[in-house]
């Protein structure tokens, strides 16, 4: 049932280290949540963790804390335990620097003095370990891998001092892979402040002498349609069919398309008569009007003659007097999306603009010649930081990367 073949055999293993059960190992506890009726239960106390606080990282508060009451009714951990989410997002990961209390769907390794304190951390961290905990779950629709399940993971057990000088090594590293990943985030964030940047001043005529003599007119006045989707029901939609039905997660904020992100389809037939409004097509520059974050915009590749799009997203069709990539780049700018964050109708810090809002954007009204000079303008700027944007992404998903691999050389003794 374990999948081990990421944790090596005692016989490849260096001499000394071998292989527990964790049950055989560590006292594993299993959390409960106290009743939530008596309002008593809950204070200011005793922190009380659940899932989402678990980030692989050091923890010493929660959202929610118990009072001293209700930590009598609760399973509290001592210091420098090993919480690990067993329900749902299965191999979640926290230590906790003070005592805590945790739920039901969290299990916990009590720590033991065979173990130096950060080991069994960083284990967990392993894919080794999360492995076998995706192979330990339940076949249900939510992967549940309970108390009994959890004590029969295997970790890999080197003599004390190696522990040690295990946990020093990975610390190292990581310092040295953090510090580098923070580097790459706030390069990132500079060449997307860049990239507002070129935008922004896209927009005030710096690329063209200067927009004394622009003329402005609503968008929904010099455009032919503009419109938002709609959802048909479940049933009508499936992973296979004749149409594309495009959600917000589709979009991007650098104005592609990512049609191959969960792709949902539906038929020719519900395409053309109860969606048929939005029919959706290459060259239509699509934005989502529910948010945060609003600002993701798609210029719909000529990738397939017709796609839909849900309620989410609204579609500008552009037109003899709009070519589609000022469009695009129009709609992406600073000036049109701090617009729409001010005037759309903000509920519990969700943003939702309405179509007729969308129409009512300012568009400037200048010929095509001068737009594809501004487009050219533009992507002249933009080309080289976007490439550096994309080689940075690609950075960081390989830093996650080794960060796995340093943690299979650390508990297979090859570090």
């Amino acid at each position: 049932m374990l999948a081990t073949k990421e944790i090596k055999s005692e016989k490849k293993l260096p001499v000394g280290w071998r292989i527990e059960k964790l049950g055989d190992v560590f006292d594993v506890v299993t959390g409960n949540t106290p009743p939530k009726k008596d309002p008593e239960n809950y204070g200011d106390d005793i922190p009380f963790v659940k899932p989402p606080e678990l980030r692989n990282s050091v923890i010493d508060k929660a959202e929610d804390n118990l009072s001293n009451l209700g930590a009598t009714k609760s399973r509290v951990l001592p210091p420098f335990s090993v919480l690990v989410s067993c329900i749902g997002n299965l191999g979640k990961i926290a230590m906790n620097k003070i005592p805590v209390a945790f739920n039901q769907q969290i299990n916990a390794l009590k720590c033991s003095k065979e173990f130096d304190y950060k080991y069994p951390f960083y284990f967990c961290q392993s894919s080794a370990f999360k492995n076998q905990l995706q192979s330990a779950s339940s076949a249900t629709t939510v992967a549940i891998v309970n108390k009994s399940s959890f004590e029969k993971l295997k970790i890999v057990v080197p003599p004390p001092a190696e522990q040690h000088r295990i946990v020093q090594k990975i610390e190292e590293l990581f310092s040295e892979l953090d510090y580098a990943i923070t580097t790459l985030k706030t390069t990132r964030q500079q060449l997307q402040t860049y990239r507002q940047s070129v935008l922004k001043h896209a927009f005030e005529g710096h690329f063209t002498g200067g927009n004394k003599k622009w003329k402005l007119d609503r968008i929904g006045s010099v455009l032919g349609f503009i419109n938002n989707g709609y959802t048909p029901s479940p049933a009508k939609m499936s992973g296979k069919g004749d149409v594309q039905f495009l959600k917000v997660y589709n979009l991007n904020f650098d104005g592609t398309l990512n049609y191959n992100k969960n792709p949902v389809f539906i038929s020719k037939e519900v395409h053309e008569t109860e969606l048929k409004r939005s029919r959706t097509y290459p060259n239509d520059v699509l934005i989502n009007i529910v948010g945060p974050p609003l600002g993701k915009v798609s210029l719909v590749p000529p990738i397939a003659a017709e796609f839909n799009i849900n309620q989410a997203i609204v579609l500008f069709r552009p037109n003899e007097k709009v070519i589609p990539k000022f469009l695009r780049y129009f709609l992406q700018s600073p000036q049109v999306i701090h617009w729409l964050e001010g005037t759309s109708k903000a509920t519990a810090g969700q943003y939702n603009v309405k179509v007729s809002t969308c129409r009512e954007i300012l568009i400037p009204i200048i010929d095509t010649e001068l737009q594809e000079k501004i487009v050219f303008e533009i992507e002249t700027r933009l080309s080289e930081s976007d490439y550096l944007l994309q080689t940075i992404n690609q950075q960081l998903i390989h830093a996650e990367s080794l960060r796995q691999s340093i943690l299979q050389q650390a508990f297979s003794g090859e570090l």
